[in-house]
């Protein structure tokens, strides 16, 4: 029980947002290793093709950021928990306070997740939510 392994109603597109951010807040996709990239004519369309407002970004990573310190806590919570039991509460409540975190950030989780999934193929729109994470980490 050492991390934040699950949050079904979230789906696993919320947490490829927490996989974005490598090293010192740039944004990165984590790949399988040993996995080559496919040509980009095998590179599928991204999800919602049409331009992401500013403000879109800027509430995605204030979310982000949220969400990160979320997923912190409660794996330091699930390195302590004592049985299963424990730990589906403390996930659960992580994965509330994850939907709230979003929410509170003035986007649906559905439209976080389509920006995850976005910045999953776009490198100009994970540039663009790096920076602005970077920005509010050194605020």
């Amino acid at each position: 029980m050492n991390s934040v392994t699950s949050f079904p109603r979230t789906s696993s597109v919320l947490l490829l947002a927490a996989s974005l951010v490598a090293g010192s807040g740039s944004m990165a996709v984590a790949q399988p290793p040993n996995e080559e990239e496919p040509p980009p004519s095998a590179t599928p369309v991204p999800p919602a093709a049409a331009p992401l407002e500013d403000k879109k970004l800027d509430q995605y990573a204030d979310a982000f950021l949220d969400i990160e310190q979320i997923q912190v806590e409660a794996s330091a919570q699930l390195d302590k928990a004592e049985n299963e039991a424990a730990a589906v509460a403390i996930k659960e409540k992580a994965e509330g306070a994850i939907i709230e975190a979003i929410e509170r950030s003035g986007l649906k989780l559905d439209e976080f997740n389509q920006i995850t999934e976005v910045a999953a193929f776009d490198n100009d729109v994970r540039r663009r939510i790096a920076d602005r994470v970077e920005k509010r980490r050194t605020i």
